[in-house]
């Protein structure tokens, strides 16, 4: 741990002015760190790739805590701290939610 203090209103984005109160940062010292065991288990390439495909896509999990915007729905993706679960292609970028796929929704364009 490296520092700790708290944020002002020009650190956060779309915060609220009664929450900067209840916001921090907290800093990192990872200089010359590192935590990486020395043995490795080597995995095999079929089990590295944990893509979605779908419609040419594929589709990559993630979390968005920052503004994102669902392609098929237009509904938000994220949420500073609970964000819904969404995916993007790898190829073509195109951001949506997870549940589209879920629910096999036919609401994703083909990937360009």
């Amino acid at each position: 741990l490296f520092h700790v203090r708290p944020v002002t209103q020009g650190d956060v984005y779309r915060a609220e002015t009664e929450e900067i109160p209840k916001i921090f940062q907290i800093l990192y010292a990872n200089e010359g760190e590192c935590r990486k065991d020395l043995e490795v288990e080597s995995v095999q390439p079929a089990e590295k790739t944990n893509f979605l495909n779908h419609k040419g896509h594929e589709f990559i999990p993630t979390l968005y805590h920052f503004p994102a915007n669902c392609e098929a729905c237009a509904k938000p993706l994220w949420h500073v701290f609970k964000p819904p679960p969404a995916l993007e292609c790898r190829r073509c970028h195109v951001k949506c939610h997870r549940d589209h796929l879920d629910k096999k929704e036919e609401l994703i364009a083909p990937c360009k």
